[in-house]
């Protein structure tokens, strides 16, 4: 018999989260025992998107120049079917997963499918208390696309409280910062058209050193190919019609440092691409005293430079960065 769309739809959605669970069960540090015992760790599952494709700038509100920097970013859309409700989908039933390891009874259930993507007999016994970022979709809230409120239950940054513009709410990466997690799964889903790849796909970040070669470039202090000498290199995200993997590479470089897109050229800042200092306008411990806006808006020498040549990287930020404990998590060979 064949299957529905809507049957295949819940087919595909019932493999894609079984997987999940197996890249969950990796080496955590425990955040408490339960009451059976077992060693407690948090999971944060994070369904992308959610909210609504505004045609204003809706979200990266930058406290610099007191705007949002970015439209609302909906995801993908092919036909009928939209990435954002995919993925809440495919997220509760993750976690209806990962809550049976909270009770005895649910524990042998979850261990059999784990064994199911595994040839290891025995597992040990845990609990992965699981978090949502999101419960539902913006068109599920009865808001028009032209409310100004439509976004703000899924922005990602922090953003002035409508009602109170003295008062910041807190987006969704400060809200996972908030929960404290062992692991955070972001979930989405990739274009898989003609000629293109399928299957499950990760995106990786680069760690300063990196970034500090390319820096490195930009000041004449180093040949560009010294690019293409990176290990990074060979599969850059191009995100920029009509741009090379190194242009965009040189790009993201200095929105890493100082929160602008260089020119295609790699001679000056993009001024129209300006996607702020990303790690002071989330609430974590990283960010810069209060009052560094005063101080950023300036752009003297520092960390705040717009002049390539007077960057500095000073801060808790940057000492976070350039620290051995983040090349090892980020850029360290795996021995």
């Amino acid at each position: 018999m064949q299957q529905s769309l809507n049957e295949k739809r819940k087919v595909t959605r019932h493999k894609v989260s079984r997987p999940i669970l197996l890249s969950l069960f990796l080496f955590f540090v425990s955040c408490g025992d339960s009451a059976f015992g077992a060693p407690v760790y948090d999971v944060v599952v994070d369904p992308g998107h959610g909210g609504a494709p505004v045609r204003r700038n809706d979200d990266m509100w930058d406290p610099i120049t007191r705007q949002y920097l970015n439209g609302y970013n909906m995801g993908m859309q092919y036909g009928e079917h939209y990435e954002y409700k995919i993925v809440l989908d495919i997220s509760k039933k993750t976690r209806a997963y990962l809550k049976l390891t909270e009770t005895e009874d649910g524990w042998k259930q979850f261990e059999k499918l784990l064994r199911e993507f595994s040839s290891q007999k025995e597992f040990k016994r845990v609990v992965l208390r699981s978090h949502l970022t999101r419960e539902d979709n913006w068109d599920d809230r009865g808001l028009s696309e032209d409310d100004p409120n439509v976004n703000v239950p899924y922005r990602h940054y922090d953003f002035p409280d409508p009602k109170n513009s003295s008062r910041m709410e807190q987006g969704r990466l400060s809200y996972i910062n908030s929960l404290k997690p062992q692991l955070v799964v972001s979930i989405h889903l990739n274009p898989a058209g003609p000629k293109q790849s399928g299957g499950m796909a990760a995106v990786l970040a680069p760690g300063y050193r990196t970034f500090d070669q390319m820096r490195k470039i930009t000041l004449g202090q180093a040949k560009p190919s010294a690019y293409r000498k990176l290990p990074w290199s060979c599969c850059w995200l191009r995100n920029q019609p009509g741009w090379s993997d190194y242009e965009v590479a040189m790009a993201d470089t200095w929105v890493y440092f100082h929160g602008y897109w260089t020119n295609k050229k790699n001679t000056e800042p993009w001024l129209e691409k300006n996607r702020g200092f990303r790690y002071n306008m989330i609430t974590w411990r990283y960010a810069d005293e209060p009052g560094w806006e005063k101080e950023a808006a300036k752009k003297g020498p520092g960390p705040y430079a717009l002049k390539y040549s007077e960057f500095r990287p000073e801060g808790r930020f940057w000492d976070r960065e350039r620290s051995e404990p983040e090349f090892w998590r980020r850029e360290a060979a795996v021995r």
